[in-house]
């Protein structure tokens, strides 16, 4: 078998196999972390003033969380602080609990949600028409996590994807654009085609230079006979053909390493909406460990309580800001950068081809123009290496409850974009250039 047909089989199985094997994300209205803690709270004792039971605060903390699993996955409509806040005070409600609870609650729940980067404004609204007196309600949309979002953001490098794998619409600012801005390069009678053209003629030049170089090199070394003669002028006017026809070729390439970044991207899940559900499990533990039901509806909560609690959830929101700016907020940054600029790559390496891929001809799989194609390549793949980073990423991250820690959650999405800034190498070392 020839170079070019294991070049060729080795590049189909290279997408069959991570075709085969792209993990499926998939999440139940409850996540798993929030059913688990669940499991915790039911645990946790409700003592009297005797040492005994509390049967009464007892009753009350299990119709909570019975109440919690039946309706925690309406967080999913709402993944924000002050949908939680809705899912407390409906909790609180069909207990029949007081309003006191309901505040010692929200307390540690927007304590824990805000510094963890969770948006605090709701994603509903309601407005009266003041005609009609009619009220309507909606919703703008449910909000990605920022490493979403990040995720969401490669689909710049697939060749055109309008959808996602469940076929909702992509925003504009995050559709495949590669074959729009190549194609920007081809327009007949545009600045770019005046450009590149020259680029092609300057490229068929050195070509035909090389080649008659490698034929004063053969008549110095008393090699150029009739049939090597024959031979190098197939070659040469293989390479002219070859770079006057640099488009297919080069488009071809970049068309594969897409279509590997289009065969690992995974449908996007709801984390908003697991982290929310999560921490006001978490907010309700808490609660119930500090105190029981009984003493937070009677005793324990008075208003200099109210004031501390108060004044610890605003210093809560501040850190939470910092937290998000450089824990989740910059992994958006980062991954911004990376994919703009990959994507600039990738526009630059096609318009240059011509020029790099001048020796290909002469100095076959050890010159510049194949490592050129092959650093190309590499450049189109790079979109799948840091999908594969994020995903891999989110994975570690859940496995430690990281996306519930602050200090953890912000660690590991630095590590993340260290590992962006080594996505092109990884790419490299997967096609061998070196």
């Amino acid at each position: 078998m020839d170079a070019k047909k294991k070049w060729t089989v080795a590049t189909v199985a290279l997408c069959l196999v991570l075709q085969m094997g792209t993990p499926v994300m998939a999440y139940g209205a409850v996540s798993e972390e929030a059913q688990e803690l669940l499991s915790v709270s039911s645990t946790i004792p409700q003592p009297d003033d005797t040492g005994g039971e509390d049967t009464d605060a007892a009753e009350k903390r299990d119709k909570i969380i019975a109440y919690l699993r039946d309706h925690l996955e309406e967080a999913e409509e709402d993944p924000t602080v002050q949908g939680g806040y809705a899912i407390i005070d409906a909790a609180i409600r069909e207990v029949e609990l007081n309003t006191t609870v309901a505040t010692v609650w929200k307390n540690y729940f927007k304590e824990e949600a805000m510094a963890l980067g969770i948006d605090f404004e709701s994603v509903k609204y309601t407005t009266v028409d003041p005609d009609t007196g009619l009220t309507t309600t909606g919703t703008t949309g449910v909000q990605k996590s920022d490493v979403e979002k990040a995720a969401e953001k490669v689909n710049i490098l697939t060749w055109n994807t309008k959808t996602d794998s469940q076929g909702n619409s992509i925003s504009k600012i995050n559709r495949g654009m590669i074959s729009e801005i190549l194609n920007a390069f081809d327009v007949q009678g545009s600045l770019m085609t005046s450009f590149t053209r020259p680029i092609q003629a300057l490229a068929i030049a050195l070509a035909i230079t090389f080649g008659c170089s490698q034929l004063l090199v053969m008549v110095t070394d008393r090699n150029l006979s009739s049939e090597a003669l024959q031979r190098e002028f197939i070659k040469l006017l293989f390479g002219v053909w070859f770079i006057y026809h640099y488009r297919f070729f080069t488009l071809m390439i970049i068309r594969m390493g897409t279509l590997v970044v289009s065969s690992v991207q995974l449908a996007i899940g709801n984390h908003g909406a697991s982290s929310v559900q999560y921490t006001i499990v978490k907010a309700l533990n808490t609660m119930l460990t500090n105190s029981t039901l009984t003493q937070i509806e009677y005793n324990w909560f008075t208003n200099t309580g109210a004031s501390i609690m108060n004044i610890g959830s605003s210093l809560s929101g501040a850190f939470g800001s910092l937290t998000s700016l450089f824990g989740n907020g910059i992994v958006q940054l980062a991954s911004s950068l990376v994919v703009y600029a990959v994507a600039i790559e990738i526009a630059v390496r096609y318009v240059f081809t011509p020029l790099a891929i001048a020796d290909l001809y002469s100095e076959r799989f050890r010159s510049n123009g194949w490592m050129w194609l092959k650093k190309l390549f590499a450049c189109a793949l790079q979109g799948a290496v840091i999908y594969i980073i994020i995903f891999a990423t989110d994975i570690f991250k859940n496995s430690l409850h990281a996306s519930f820690s602050v200090i953890t959650n912000t660690a590991i999405n630095l590590t993340m974009i260290g590992m962006f800034a080594k996505s092109r190498q990884i790419a490299n070392d997967i096609i061998g250039v070196h």
